[in-house]
């Protein structure tokens, strides 16, 4: 009998808005239609809270939908263009390049050659990375064995 391994590397969480972008004139912001946590497994596919299954949402999509995915000390990612809808499914891979994102290389980092992933370090999670970051939440905290401030 062979044993399945599941490597879950942290839990994030993303959000579906329905809209016609961001920044686009004349029309209403995006709004949140959805929003779950899921499991971010080690390959970079996203899981539902089973590990296993995709995440699902049940609602009637009459507008496009925009993909948001936050983790906890990243700065959070838009996606840049409406999820494609192919066989009933909306996905978005924002591994495949900075053009996925709103704000192209100024909200992701490329991990390898090819390969984007969330830019690290927002430890106060005011969606910026910068000293306060590293003096307030980084230092103290450094070799405290946790996850997350106390």
């Amino acid at each position: 009998m062979k044993k399945l391994i599941l490597v879950i590397l942290t839990i994030i969480f993303f959000s579906l808005f329905k809209g016609y972008g961001w920044n686009t004139p004349g029309m209403a912001s995006p709004t949140v239609v959805a929003r779950q946590p899921a499991f971010l497994m080690a390959g970079g596919e996203v899981r539902a809270a089973d590990g296993f299954s995709l995440p699902q949402f049940n609602f009637t999509v009459n507008q496009n939908l925009f993909v948001v995915v936050e983790h906890r000390n990243h700065i959070q990612v838009m996606s840049a263009q409406p999820a494609p809808l192919f066989e009933n499914v909306y996905s978005r891979d924002f591994r495949t390049g900075a053009g996925q994102n709103y704000g192209g290389e100024l909200g992701c980092v490329e991990v390898s050659p090819g390969q984007w992933g969330l830019t690290g370090g927002d430890g106060n999670g005011d969606s910026q990375v910068n000293n306060t970051d590293k003096n307030d939440i980084w230092i103290p905290n450094t070799g405290s064995g946790g996850q997350t401030p106390d």
